[in-house]
């Protein structure tokens, strides 16, 4: 007997992507799914957002230590 997946355990769900999606579908009204999968769609530029983010926390950090991040961190 096969079962079939839910589509988020399909796409690699997690709570952070669950979260926007419920946002999105209570913001805009849209149904659950609908909200899925355009949280999903934004998945790349959410990531790529949060490694300048990050890249600039450790930049922030050194700078309070007095140091300056390698050129390889950056």
């Amino acid at each position: 007997m096969t079962t079939n997946r839910a589509p988020q355990d399909a796409i690699g769900h997690d709570d952070d992507l669950q979260a926007l999606a419920n946002e999105i579908a209570t913001d805009t009204g849209v149904s659950a799914a609908t909200a899925l999968q355009l949280a999903t769609a934004q998945r790349p530029a959410l990531r790529q957002y949060a490694g300048r983010w990050n890249a600039a926390a450790r930049r922030a950090r050194a700078a309070v230590r007095g140091k300056t991040p390698s050129a390889s961190r950056r």
